[in-house]
């Protein structure tokens, strides 16, 4: 399964996305931002609506060197969620190849590509509850890092 664009996610980041200077450059990029926020809350929207067309089948060429610590990031959060023993390598060897393709242009199987989505559409839902819609890129950024340094896109674990 490629990466999909959540439903609102377009809409949310549509005035700060552009080819021009002072904007994301990708729609990659808005999925990127939303997938850290489901990642902090370490949740995943399995009921989440998806654009219906791809967005993209691999990385863009800015994020391609990040595809291992992407990847690295799904472990631990799904690790957590799951949750998994991280003492037990059977069970964190078992996590890993179900989310891990090494010869995939993502890194990542057909199910952690879909685990992502899933993430970047908790991600997106939680960013729309917490945040303001910007239209320019340095306040939206301002406000999102103010989001994680307050803990605001932490939800409490119980």
């Amino acid at each position: 399964m490629p990466f999909r664009l959540p439903k609102n996610c377009r809409e949310y980041f549509r005035d700060i996305t552009g080819k021009v200077d002072g904007k994301l450059n990708y729609w990659f990029d808005g999925y990127y931002l939303s997938f850290l926020v489901g990642l902090a809350q370490t949740k995943i929207d399995s009921n989440a609506e998806f654009e219906s067309s791809e967005l993209v089948d691999e990385y863009p060429i800015d994020y391609r060197k990040s595809s291992d610590y992407i990847a690295a990031l799904l472990i631990s959060t799904e690790a957590k969620r799951i949750p998994v023993d991280e003492t037990n390598a059977d069970a964190l060897e078992r996590l890993m190849t179900t989310l891990l393709d090494s010869h995939s242009r993502t890194r990542l199987t057909a199910e952690g590509e879909n685990r992502l989505n899933q993430y970047a559409a908790r991600g997106i839902s939680v960013i729309l509850e917490k945040m303001p819609k910007h239209t320019r890129l340095d306040e939206f950024y301002q406000d999102y890092f103010e989001c994680f340094k307050d803990g605001v896109f932490i939800e409490n674990q119980e």
